[in-house]
């Protein structure tokens, strides 16, 4: 067997036996708040947490690191593991009464790196739970698409980490996901942070749970030199750790908020050249994405206006800021267009230009001082790559277009396919914006009532687009509605959805 391919087979037994431990039905489970010695961003403390503790037959609670959630909520994080020695678990004479897992640095290293690991994930969890996991305002598409499996924080020495996390080299943490077992975060021994356990968190939340891995959820743009694609999987997973630090930041008091180092100007496009420099390709959007977060750029001659209402000379409110840039970030992740950076931060401009526009302004004018310069919908365009949506109209007097149905009425569009409602009304040449009035569906009794001013007012009908004009997934009610010529209507009803 080659060195290579001994690795990889390594890798896999690692990763699927390193301490594992199977885990019990949730029916045997309670929940608890302990709390739990960690690594925080202003040094060690003791902070409350909650776990999952299981019953004993003999009524007595095991107090385990972890979160089993009730289903369908899903996004457990599995029993902190590692190859030092067993799990931590603490036995009390009920769920009533919890422990403390209280190790220090000193006492017991081993203990409060795992400690560290679970806190910091249990963390990144609540946060991509509230903030991550959500259909975003202005998102047209129904329900995204999420994998809904627990992930596993494993901590590991140097040598089975080096075999887990093979063939990135020299690194600090990975995630992997194997055919025959779940998804689990790799963390070297003696450099577990919470920067660190909320990046590898964030190759799962925002990679694995969006569809982002690679097959096998083996490393295969660093194996085969996809160096752009690594570097959108970074990325991703350094602008969750930034939005999850900067939640727990702010929620540690005033003062915290003006403390952050958001100083870097790494501007695009950057050579990717081997996958060594996929690090260097992800910092432009990484600081641009950071610095519009914290409201300001290198110089503070740019600040956005964070304020509860912009424009009314509000302070700052991090909470609104937060939430906000976690909207355009999956957004972002939701459309996956190809797997690089540039596409990511077109995206993330992209819905702030449609849903911020009060303060969009100074948040592209960071980005362009780090090279990143895509046209909003509207603007002339050459290529489909000078646009935020990555797609132009490059016919004269046309321009940057949304992807099709993902233009809100009022937008600018060139085709009907473009408009959520199906209806583009063309105002000066080839130029024109989406239809308001009534979306494909909804009940009506006249034309007038609907954005295609075209009304099939049966009962259990509703406003329809004229023919030809809807695709895949719209409503309709007759075939001739349908781009492809299908509705697909079932028994008994007159209305369907285009095949």
């Amino acid at each position: 067997m080659s060195s290579t391919a001994s690795k990889v087979l390594g890798a896999a037994v690692v990763a699927i036996f390193a301490c594992a431990v199977p885990r019990r039905a949730h029916a045997q489970t309670c929940a608890q708040t302990v709390d739990v010695y960690t690594d925080d961003i202003g040094g060690p403390k003791l902070l409350p947490i909650s776990i999952s503790a299981i019953r004993t037959p003999s009524g007595a609670s095991e107090s385990r690191l972890q979160l089993l959630a009730v289903m369908p909520s899903g996004w457990d994080v599995e029993e902190v593991s590692g190859d030092r020695g067993p799990p931590q678990r603490k036995t009390t004479a009920s769920c009533a009464v919890a422990p403390a897992f209280d190790a220090t640095r000193t006492t017991n290293l081993r203990a409060f790196e795992e400690q560290t690991a679970y806190f910091w994930s249990r963390t990144a969890r609540d946060y991509a739970s509230r903030r991550l996991w959500i259909t975003p305002p202005g998102w047209p598409l129904g329900a995204i698409k999420m994998a809904k499996d627990g992930v596993q924080p494993n901590v590991l020495t140097q040598g089975s980490f080096d075999t887990a996390c093979f063939p990135i080299g020299a690194a600090d943490g990975c995630m992997r996901v194997w055919p025959t077992d779940g998804p689990k975060m790799h963390l070297k021994s003696g450099v577990v942070t919470p920067g660190l356990v909320t990046h590898e968190y964030g190759h799962y939340a925002a990679g694995y749970v969006f569809g982002h891995m690679d097959v096998f959820g083996f490393s295969l743009p660093a194996a085969a030199g996809d160096c752009a694609k690594l570097a959108f999987q970074e990325a991703a997973a350094y602008l969750f750790s930034f939005l999850v630090l900067h939640d727990a930041r702010y929620e540690a008091g005033p003062d915290a908020y003006a403390k952050v180092d958001a100083t870097g100007l790494y501007r695009w496009p950057v050579t990717c050249g081997d996958p060594k420099q996929a690090y260097d390709v992800a910092r432009p959007l990484q600081q641009a994405f950071l610095q519009a977060l914290w409201g300001r750029d290198p110089t503070s001659t740019i600040r956005v206006d964070w304020g509860a209402t912009p424009g009314a000379s509000m302070p700052n409110d991090p909470k609104v800021a937060n939430r906000t840039m976690a909207n355009a970030f999956v957004y972002g992740l939701a459309l996956n267009r190809g797997q690089r950076v540039d596409a990511l931060a077109g995206s993330i401009l992209e819905w702030l230009t449609v849903n911020e526009p009060k303060r969009v302004g100074p948040i592209r004018r960071i980005f362009a001082a780090h090279g990143l310069v895509p046209r909003p919908s509207g603007e002339l365009c050459a290529a489909h790559t000078e646009c935020m949506s990555l797609r132009c109209d490059n016919r004269p007097g046309a321009g940057c277009v949304s992807l099709d149905r993902m233009a809100a009425p009022g937008q600018f569009c060139t085709a009907h396919a473009q408009c959520q409602n199906a209806v583009c009304r063309v105002t000066s040449g080839i130029r024109g914006t989406c239809a308001t009035g009534a979306a494909l569906g909804t009940a009506c009794t006249s034309h007038a009532q609907c954005a295609t001013q075209r009304c099939d007012n049966r009962p259990n009908a509703g406003c329809v687009a004229h023919d030809g004009t809807a695709g895949p997934g719209q409503f309709c009610t007759t075939h001739q509605q349908c781009r492809g010529g299908y509705c697909r209507v079932d028994y008994g009803r007159v209305a369907g959805t285009c095949g």
